[in-house]
């Protein structure tokens, strides 16, 4: 075998020490990768369901000033945002002070889920809704 042919080829033994050094590192970045996603996914879910809280919220006030619609005690149902549906519940309360209520809006992903991915509170101020609630 001449010198040439020997510099210019890897050797077998190179060979698989790259490989194996790939199949070891490779399955840590896909793992690595696959937890990303999945931590993208949660913000996102934690973000759309903040924002479903908050217009729910809106059109619970916005109800209240235009229709003169009093805050249900504890109401639930669906919106709908991002191409998916959100189950959201609200549960209104009075505060120490007279003629507001507070109203805690909690969003899940499917319906009979447990852990709400978002949670919103806000208050509604009304007096003529003070002694009704």
């Amino acid at each position: 075998m001449s010198t040439r042919a020997a510099v210019s080829g890897y050797l077998l033994l190179e060979v698989l020490i790259a490989v194996m050094i790939i199949g070891l590192v490779l399955p840590r970045l896909l793992l690595d990768a696959a937890e990303r996603v999945h931590a993208v996914k949660s913000i996102e879910e934690r973000m759309i369901g903040g924002l479903v809280a908050r217009n729910r919220l809106t059109r619970i006030r916005l109800a209240g000033r235009i229709y003169g619609d009093r805050p249900e005690r504890n109401s639930e149902g669906v919106d709908r945002m991002a191409g998916r549906e959100w189950q959201w519940r609200a549960n209104t309360e009075p505060t120490e002070v007279p003629g507001y209520f507070r109203i805690t809006l909690e969003v899940f992903t499917e319906e009979g889920q447990q852990q709400a991915v978002a949670e919103v509170v806000g208050f509604y101020g009304d007096q003529q809704f003070a002694e009704s609630l």
